[in-house]
């Protein structure tokens, strides 16, 4: 525990980054208001970021409200809650196996390993750590539930569902916990009779049975996930990627993860897609297909080895690509939990092998400080990437090929610095490399929009929505542009798309509320000012435009009252002082 604090202190130090974490936290007016009636309410009615993870919201929105609105408290949870994890996998295995040092071998590679410092570093992954801990509750408690009977049986069984339905609130990834659960009556818990065949099928389906209601959680996850992810535009259509080649780059995946798990070298935040040739994703098949048979052929003498192996492949199902979600063919993250498998093959495999064997202790010793010190070292060089987004991004671009997402990121970063030339040749690079990357189109056209280049920014919104119609920023940047060009109307348009994308997006609202008031739809407009602010309250320009709106109507108390608050959040708006100077003048004379 206290070498894991150690090796990941540093992050308490760490920025955010600009990859999802302005959407999870720092420019979500709903985290950064912490815990309120209304944004619990809306965590559990959102579908923002294209996922269904209410506790994953409820979370940060508890930091927020215990340390501020600073990267510092969210780094000190995540890790916080991986130290949890790593006691909590060493409790169920010490607890199953009664095996102490394979219980500590797993929890150290667990806690140390390379490919699982992105789901501590990364603010936006705290739905990783949060979700593994309440797999692990569910996994304990489902084994409390094996070793009772009666009514203390029945207890432990609705902790774990209830575990387990917290889990799926924080991450739907442990959708596939139940056949895990399955896996561990195998071994350790020894619950299925292995004497025959029929014996073995029957006990089975006598455990499946069992889980019923684990499963029947399974389903109704997997159907609200798909309908946030499809919503949200998240989902990749089979226009997009085939299912071919979904097949192919899932097949490369499972051995690219294991290759990484043993030689943790190139690790970084994003892995672009790649075109496989036949011979490297029938390779992958035939390792795999291997792999599988093995575990099996070993596994009655050895029964670690398919319960190790298929917790690996099965818990990676959901993130293997089968159903794209995202841009990525792989990330590190999707491993946090998955690994647990590895490396109780690991442990239990070497532990077989040495056991028995008079094995000089000082040889066993010095091979594994040398593991632990090169996971140490390896692991404290990945998380030095995560200290600001420009090294994030400058890493993923060092250490792979026409990475357009990743010069995306880059660019992002060095927009919200104000680097506008930066920013604009990084997006050019990205569409250099992917010209069907829409983000990257709706970014550049913002570049060129500040340069008041309206026509050449226009293009690039349109070839973005050609390519995501459900990108909401691009129909708000789109309905931005048309109105400097005075074309109101299919501005409206934009603006109330991207509101019907994101109904809960406040900028798309204020646009639309100034949009209506130059049109003298004042009182639609005053709606739109009062729905930005009921998002987010500390919307500066929104306060100020619906305070000179409600002076105009005569509406003097409150509109006081708004105009007081911009310039409370923004002590140099000058609008804002020019419009309430001109609302007290009156009553001054």
């Amino acid at each position: 525990m206290i070498v894991t604090f150690a090796v990941f202190w540093p992050v308490l130090n760490y920025d955010y980054v600009s990859y999802d974490d302005p959407h999870y936290v720092f420019t979500n007016p709903q985290v950064q208001s912490g815990l309120t009636k209304e944004t619990v309410n809306w965590a559990f009615r959102t579908g923002e970021t294209a996922n269904w993870h209410p506790l994953t919201w409820l979370s940060l929105m508890l930091d927020v409200d215990l340390f501020g609105s600073g990267p510092r408290g969210h780094h000190l949870v995540n890790l916080v809650l991986h130290v949890a994890n790593t006691l909590l996998l060493f409790l169920v295995l010490r607890t199953f196996t009664g095996a102490l040092w394979r219980s500590a071998a797993v929890a150290v590679l667990f806690a140390l390993h390379p490919l699982h410092v992105e789901s501590v570093a990364w603010i936006s992954e705290r739905k990783d750590v949060l979700s593994t801990w309440f797999g692990l509750l569910t996994v304990w408690a489902y084994g409390a539930y094996a070793r009772s009977r009666g009514r203390q049986a029945l207890k432990w069984y609705l902790l774990a569902g209830l575990a387990f339905a917290l889990g799926l609130m924080s991450k739907p990834m442990l959708v596939t916990l139940p056949f895990v659960l399955l896996l561990l009556d195998y071994w350790p818990l020894r619950r299925l009779d292995i004497t025959t065949p029929q014996a073995f099928i029957a006990g089975v389906l006598r455990m499946a049975r069992e889980k019923i209601p684990l499963f029947l959680l399974t389903v109704i996850s997997c159907v609200v996930t798909f309908v946030f992810q499809k919503h949200g535009g998240a989902v990749q259509t089979l226009t997009n990627l085939s299912i071919g080649e979904r097949l192919g780059n899932a097949l490369v995946s499972y051995v690219r993860y294991l290759e990484k798990t043993f030689w943790p070298a190139d690790l970084c935040i994003l892995y672009p897609f790649e075109n496989w040739q036949a011979w490297q994703i029938l390779s992958a098949a035939a390792i795999l297909i291997a792999l599988c048979l093995a575990s099996l052929w070993f596994g009655r003498k050895l029964p670690f080895l398919p319960v190790g192996w298929f917790w690996f492949f099965g818990t990676m199902i959901p993130v293997i690509g089968l159903v794209q979600v995202g841009d990525q063919s792989m990330a590190d993250r999707y491993t946090y939990l998955p690994l647990i498998g590895i490396f109780i093959v690991l442990a239990w495999g070497i532990g077989e092998i040495v056991s028995g064997r008079k094995w000089n202790p000082a040889v066993v010793g010095s091979v594994t400080a040398a593991v632990l010190i090169a996971c140490v070292v390896q692991t404290r060089d990945q998380l030095s990437s995560w200290r600001d987004s420009e090294k994030l991004f400058r890493r993923a671009i060092e250490r792979t090929t026409g990475n357009d997402i990743a010069y995306n990121g880059l660019g992002q970063h060095y927009h919200e610095l104000g680097q506008m030339k930066a920013a604009e040749e990084n997006y050019r690079a990205a569409l250099h490399w992917n010209p069907n990357n829409a983000g990257a189109h709706n970014n550049l056209g913002a570049v060129l929009a500040s340069k008041g280049l309206i026509d050449e920014a226009m293009h690039h919104y349109t070839i973005a929505l050609q390519l995501d119609p459900n990108d909401a920023d691009a129909h708000n940047n789109l309905g931005n542009a048309l109105r400097r060009r005075d074309r109101t109307e299919e501005a409206i348009v934009h603006y109330e798309a991207a509101l019907r994308i994101r109904p809960n997006f406040a900028e798309a609202h204020y646009n639309l509320g100034n949009t209506l008031v130059r049109q003298g739809k004042t009182g639609e407009g005053i709606e739109h000012y009062r729905s930005a602010l009921r998002i987010n309250p500390a919307f500066a320009e929104a306060h100020c435009n619906l305070g000179t709106q409600l002076a105009r109507a005569g509406q003097r108390e409150e509109a006081l009252v708004h105009l007081t608050e911009a310039l409370k959040l923004k002590p140099d708006f000058a609008e804002a002082r020019r419009q309430l100077q001109l609302l007290v003048a009156p009553v001054e004379k």
